[in-house]
């Protein structure tokens, strides 16, 4: 006789964004283990993965798909999973207001947690020419190379800001290159004053130069290294007719 089989209980949902009712689970002990090795990590890609994919796993609504939902609503769900598979109470520590040193424990009530919407608020995000989706930016060349094996580096104007699918803030995508020479906007011609070029300030005190230095230097480090490698470069300087021969003898012999 084979042993009985216990129907998990099922609890209703309703996003906040689109007052949409869900039908979840609570989630399994297999499934927490995920989420508490994605935690040691310290990696916040892999914990919103794991969050991700226990929030689908426990969502029975076959038409969900979590990873078009904003991220508000996956956290919603993913505290009343919390309330449901563990306990409805947590014990947080924050900081206390007077002295913002002091870390004080208090305990917060999952179910009274709410998603206030303010007036005004629309599911419209407002993209601009220097923005791109973390989504577009992995389909870029620089990327898709790097992906193939390529050493790759950027040095000089860098026009755009990456948004990451987490919601956090648009920044430059330094570490998606193996050596950053970049700066927001149009830069500044004192080498000095670009944060990511100071190394060559000294020797070099025009950014252009600098950016011819930061050129070398990578390509030496890259036939070293026996890659592949994709250098882009942004000069900030009046631009004159240079033919390929001219251009390599002023790298490798005028700097």
């Amino acid at each position: 006789m084979g042993l009985p089989q216990v129907n998990a209980p099922e609890y209703r949902l309703e996003l906040p964004s689109t007052d949409e009712e869900i039908l979840f689970r609570p989630f399994l002990v297999k499934e927490e283990k995920l989420l508490l090795i994605a935690q040691e990590t310290g990696d916040e890609t892999s914990i919103i993965n794991a969050v991700k994919n226990i929030v689908q796993s426990c969502i029975i609504n076959e038409d969900i798909d979590v990873s078009t939902m904003a991220l508000f609503d996956l956290e919603y769900i993913f505290l009343n999973l919390r309330a449901k598979s563990v306990g409805e109470t947590a014990k947080l520590k924050v900081k206390c207001p007077d002295d913002e040193k002091t870390m004080v424990e208090v305990e917060v009530f999952l179910p009274d947690v709410k998603v206030v919407v303010g007036e005004g608020h629309t599911n419209r995000i407002e993209l601009t020419k220097d923005m791109l989706l973390e989504e577009h930016w992995q389909k870029s060349y620089p990327m898709l190379l790097r992906q193939a094996g390529y050493r790759t580096a950027i040095a000089g104007k860098v026009g755009f800001v990456v948004k990451p699918n987490s919601g956090g803030k648009p920044d430059l995508p330094v570490a998606d290159f193996d050596k950053w020479g970049g700066g927001p906007g149009q830069t500044n011609y004192k080498t000095i004053k670009n944060k990511s070029m100071v190394a060559y300030a000294g020797k070099y005190p025009h950014s252009s130069r600098s950016y011819g230095a930061f050129g070398r230097d990578f390509i030496l480090e890259s036939v070293k290294s026996e890659k592949p490698y994709c250098l882009s470069i942004s000069f900030k300087a009046t631009r004159f007719r240079f033919s390929p021969l001219d251009l390599k003898s002023f790298i490798f012999n005028n700097i």
